[in-house]
């Protein structure tokens, strides 16, 4: 593969700072535009043969129209597949697309594996609520999101981020 552009556009693009923990409202994704078009025509200009694309980050908030959650694109303002919409810029322009998901997901969180009384612990321990939601909590969705991914939007490769044991990846 050829250098590309890696398009990181979630909730982190809002607030301002690269994690957007506890924010659980779609409507918190401001975006009221999307020119993918754009985006590959700039990439092809400039001689990339890819876009790596976040399909879902740490967040847990889904940029394409998936069947696995409400916390996604399609129920924001926005309203649109985005990703639907990227491929098939990325198909107009001739690059590849390549997908970003992270294994991670904070809205995994169970609270059900928390010693009672441990909240206050737990917020002052970052290391153990790491653990926590990198467990294999929600190994299902996971696997239905990845299927979604590869069989609607057919990417070149899908980078995995966050994989840990009972994940996709292990």
């Amino acid at each position: 593969m050829k250098w590309g552009m890696f398009v990181c556009w979630s909730f982190s693009t809002f607030s301002g700072v690269e994690w957007t923990r506890g924010v659980t409202d779609v409507n918190f994704f401001k975006a009221t535009g999307c020119d993918t078009d754009q985006w590959c025509a700039t990439a092809k200009e400039a001689g990339m043969g890819y876009i790596l694309f976040l399909a879902k980050h740490h967040d847990g908030f889904c940029l394409w129209d998936t069947q696995t959650t409400d916390f996604k694109v399609t129920n924001a303002p926005l309203g649109i597949d985005v990703l639907a919409k990227l491929k098939a810029s990325c198909d107009k322009y001739g690059l590849k697309l390549a997908l970003y998901f992270s294994e991670g997901d904070w809205s995994w969180l169970n609270p059900e594996e928390l010693p009672r009384g441990s909240h206050t612990e737990l917020n002052a321990r970052v290391q153990r609520r790491n653990q926590l939601w990198r467990s294999s909590n929600n190994p299902e969705m996971k696997k239905a999101q990845l299927k979604e991914l590869c069989t609607r939007y057919r990417p070149h490769r899908v980078l995995l981020d966050g994989s840990c044991a009972g994940g996709v990846a292990a």
